[in-house]
């Protein structure tokens, strides 16, 4: 952790001498699911959300370094049946796992155009547990469903990679518009212990947002 802000700071001071940075607030939508556990195989992509604020150091020869700092769920979900001897369905749920994030992507990139820009990023992107739950069955009672509380469970650092690519419209020298999307793949467990191979997060997100110029072109 001590890195990362140590990193950040650099970002920061070297930005004083930039052409242009950029500060912006961004809202999306995650499509995000496991890989990589053949005993999470058959599980299916679950919709969250993700909110965040974004930082953009433009070089004078269209090289963009990029960070921020961004809340976003991930997750996935497994349909559960249970049977009788007879092999009856008596009782079916749509089980989610559901975990929420504290990100800080490092991104490095390029642009072109002026008016209209279009542009792409590779980073790496820390993250940092802020909860987990389960919905599922109850133990005591298979009818009804729960949700349990498993952050004890999952790993409360998670590295991944990060490709993205947008476009932004400048509405004027200080002001611009964005749509981007991205895919980010983990690089770390999900869970302290579990069966091996170790499943992984991965999400696909599409995000709209603003950004602001501190320094005009």
């Amino acid at each position: 952790m001590k890195r990362i802000f140590i990193t950040l700071l650099v970002l920061f001071s070297v930005s004083t001498f930039a052409q242009n940075h950029f500060v912006g607030a961004q809202f999306g939508m995650n499509l995000s699911n496991v890989y990589g556990a053949e005993w999470l195989k058959n599980t299916e992509f679950m919709a969250s959300f993700s909110a965040g604020l974004t930082y953009d150091y433009q070089m004078k020869n269209n090289i963009l370094l990029g960070s921020g700092l961004q809340y976003e769920r991930k997750g996935f979900q497994d349909g559960i049946t249970f049977t009788n001897d007879e092999g009856h369905v008596f009782s079916e749920f749509n089980s989610k796992a559901k975990y929420a994030y504290l990100s800080l992507p490092i991104k490095a990139g390029y642009q072109i155009g002026q008016k209209w820009t279009g542009y792409f990023f590779l980073g790496v992107v820390p993250a940092y547990l802020f909860q987990a739950h389960l919905t599922g069955p109850d133990i005591s009672n298979t009818l009804k469903e729960k949700e349990y509380d498993i952050t004890d469970e999952v790993n409360a650092f998670e590295l991944s990679g990060l490709l993205e690519v947008g476009s932004k419209y400048n509405l004027n020298s200080k002001w611009a518009l964005f749509v981007n999307a991205s895919y980010l793949m983990g690089f770390t467990p999900v869970y302290k212990e579990s069966v091996s191979p170790h499943p992984k997060n991965h999400r696909f997100n599409i995000s709209l947002g603003v950004k602001y110029a501190l320094k005009g072109e």
